[in-house]
């Protein structure tokens, strides 16, 4: 006798939430996703070496493995956040470019903490917002003048 109840209401409670699997196939959820990438442009006389360290948020990982030429352009990271387009505050930390200097390496520029001026913003498309779910390229310029 119990039996006899229990398996109609077990095919009710399994008919009853197929309707809601449905949904889910006809309806995907999806999130914005607002993209970043880094450069770093080096218009002085000597090449450099880039270091950074993360933010806290991105695990404040330390990165030394870029080099950048002189007269060169070199993409030192990505970033994304849902619903946001990352600025370079919320990428790193700090940032160090070093150079020879005296027969040796020496630290030759540092934003610490690093700061959103002097990073050139172009988005991908010229017509997006400055919000939302687009992509966009931060290019920070290097001179002789920005040099220690």
């Amino acid at each position: 006798m119990k039996r006899l109840f229990t398996y109609p209401f077990l095919l009710l409670f399994l008919l009853g939430c197929q309707g809601d699997l449905d949904l889910f196939k006809k309806q995907p959820i999806s999130e914005c996703v607002g993209q970043s990438t880094y450069y770093i442009a080096n218009q002085s006389d000597s090449p450099l070496s880039v270091r950074f360290v993360t933010t806290r948020q991105l695990g404040s990982k330390t990165d030394s493995t870029y080099r950048v030429q002189s007269r060169g352009t070199v993409k030192i990271a990505e970033d994304a956040m849902f619903g946001y387009i990352p600025k370079p505050t919320d990428t790193f930390s700090s940032l160090t470019l070093s150079g020879q200097r005296n027969g040796g390496q020496a630290v030759t520029y540092s934003q610490n903490p690093v700061s959103n001026t002097g990073w050139i913003k172009q988005k991908k498309n010229a017509t997006d917002p400055d919000f939302g779910c687009y992509s966009v390229s931060y290019t920070l310029t290097i001179t002789n003048e920005d040099l220690k």
